[in-house]
């Protein structure tokens, strides 16, 4: 297999169900652990070529700070026995505030863990209960000072914004409060109402409101202009960096089609040109599969030359690198037709687009429109 890989595991626990999210995942306390961490490294094992160039490592969730940080290290000593870390460029883990210490960010500093990602969400307490997060805002900023005294030199601070209730003073406040921390990196992500969610229900109910469209792009806004007041390069749709290499190098290269190989149940992997295979949600049935000697449940597809290319436009559109049309045509023998070029023509006169060299890079606002112009541009063969 090709070198620079990322590795990316998924761990289906959390301290707490937050209302908002429909990722695979459930409470620490009302679940066994064990069959988890008994099976994850026999896929590790299974699904890991021997000697695999790894270029990134990712433990996200969930909240992987919930399993003990022990865990957490024989993961790790077990990767670089399987796989070639030796160019390893960036670890990542997740963390909730509520679940780490010193003790335990030193440990993961210790095993190999460069950079840290700490879900704050946000620093108001109305806020914080209502979503169900498990720690209040004076917890999350003990967190981020206890990191940095463990030793941590990268450390990014995610954000939600469009929280029900949420005034554009209270993000305000919450990103400059950020600011003072000065995180290498910030992710501020639009919160959305995901279908079978707590918060979905109580909102179509009308025991919550959410923000209405026009209001999410003003706080967007608002969100862009204090985070590059402050120094920070906007770089992806969600995504702040204080400068070229604070960016989240894992993510950077998944949203350029680079390939991952994903561990975990509800994971997913990309071998950098058409296949993509996945592991089903199921915690249970992930876990029986593995210990019965069974690849786990899941499913694969070959992308087609049309799928890539919408893909590629996509990803690539809600990056401030843009795409290249002609990269795209070299991999999948498809170009953007002539209403398709006729649109991009119209929104670069209108400024939401522009080219750099060989590339079409999107303004800030043209970022938020990423998925319906990939959809639009009506590829054809060359």
């Amino acid at each position: 297999m090709a070198a620079d890989w990322g590795i990316y595991v998924h761990v289906p626990f959390c301290v707490s169900r937050c209302i908002y999210c429909a990722f695979a995942s459930k409470p620490l306390e009302d679940s066994d652990p064990s069959a988890y961490t008994d099976a994850l490294p026999l896929e590790l094992e299974r699904a890991v070529p021997p000697d695999l160039q790894v270029d990134t490592v990712y433990i996200g969730g969930g909240t992987p700070t919930a399993l003990p940080a022990d865990f957490l290290r024989y993961l790790m000593e077990k990767l670089r026995e399987r796989a070639d870390l030796s160019c390893l460029r960036e670890a990542t883990v997740e963390a909730n505030p509520a679940t780490v210490d010193r003790t335990m960010l030193t440990g993961l500093l210790d095993v190999g863990f460069d950079r840290l990602s700490l879900g704050v969400q946000s620093l108001q307490q109305r806020h914080l209960r209502m979503l169900g997060r498990a720690h209040d805002p004076r917890r999350a900023l003990e967190a981020f000072e206890e990191a940095r005294r463990a030793g941590f030199r990268r450390i990014s601070v995610d954000l939600i914004y469009g929280i029900p209730g949420q005034t554009r003073g209270e993000l305000e406040d919450d990103l400059r409060s950020i600011i003072e921390l000065r995180p290498e990196h910030v992710s501020a992500y639009e919160l959305t109402l995901e279908p079978g969610t707590e918060m979905t229900r109580l909102c179509s109910s009308g025991r919550l409101r959410s923000p209405g469209e026009d209001e999410l792009v003003k706080m967007h806004r608002l969100v862009h202009r204090v985070l590059i007041a402050a120094g920070y390069q906007h770089y992806e749709i969600s995504s702040y960096a204080l400068g070229e290499g604070e960016m989240s190098l894992h993510n950077t290269s998944c949203w350029g089609g680079g390939p991952y190989l994903g561990l975990g149940p509800s994971s997913h992997s990309f071998d950098g040109r058409r296949r993509r295979w996945w592991n089903a949600p199921d915690t249970a049935r992930w876990a029986e599969a593995l210990l019965s000697g069974r690849r786990p449940p899941g499913g694969e597809e070959e992308l087609t030359d049309l799928q890539r290319a919408t893909e590629m436009a996509m990803l690539g559109l809600r990056t401030s690198r843009g795409i290249c049309l002609e990269r795209i045509r070299a991999e999948t023998d498809l170009v953007p037709s002539g209403g398709g070029l006729a649109m991009l023509e119209e929104l670069m006169s209108r400024g939401l687009l522009s080219t750099v060299g060989d590339r079409i890079v999107p303004a800030p606002k043209g970022m938020l429109m990423a998925d319906g112009i990939a959809a639009s541009l009506g590829w054809s063969r060359t």
